[in-house]
């Protein structure tokens, strides 16, 4: 292969990787994976420069029904988190300890939105939440946030838990960004054109 060659196919491979970065897009089968093992009191991802790691909000770890599809715009259609299948009362779990930024009824349903260390934001929805959260209140994770309802759920008539995350950018502006980032090992594998 030509020196031209190689440069054209590593400006491929980095042009490809960005755009899976920037758009959030990640393959469905990424959904499969397994979540990471806890080591004993330690929680990867602590460091400053890692990502953080979030516990799954559902147990066992669910099986995703919709993957995230990032909107073109704030307004746009999209889908801005994951459906992870469930059961009707099965309890909704924090996936990260954080405060409570919002609790209560959206459009007939049951949401909450924990605010994370390292502008961060989980929302969950649609669930019966419990009463004794409130805007404010401190959750550890795996903490209880309520149980799992179908009013208003996206796979009505079955239960599924729709869950976002949200990253404060440099303009302070909350965007929707891939929670599966956040949920375990993405391992994006790149191969090279067949030219």
């Amino acid at each position: 292969m030509d020196t031209a060659s190689r440069s054209r196919q590593i400006r491929a491979i980095a042009g490809i990787a960005l755009a899976i970065l920037m758009l959030g897009w990640v393959p469905v089968s990424a959904a499969a994976v397994s979540p990471l093992p806890a080591v004993a009191g330690a929680r990867p991802g602590a460091s400053s420069t890692a990502m953080p790691v979030w516990a799954w909000p559902l147990s066992p770890v669910p099986r995703v029904v919709r993957p995230f599809d990032k909107p073109p715009g704030p307004y746009a259609a999209g889908h801005r988190g994951l459906d992870l299948a469930g059961s009707v009362g099965q309890p909704v779990l924090a996936v990260d300890a954080g405060t409570v930024h919002h609790a209560g009824q959206v459009a007939g349903r049951g949401t909450i939105t924990i605010e994370h260390p390292g502008g961060l934001r989980s929302t969950y929805e649609p669930l019966v939440l419990d009463p004794l959260l409130r805007v404010g209140s401190a959750v550890r994770t795996g903490q209880q946030l309520g149980s799992l309802d179908t009013s208003g759920s996206h796979c009505a008539p079955l239960a599924c838990l729709h869950l976002g995350a949200l990253r404060q950018g440099s303009s302070s502006q909350w965007d929707y960004v891939q929670p599966l980032f956040y949920l375990a090992d993405v391992e994006v594998v790149l191969l090279p054109s067949p030219s």
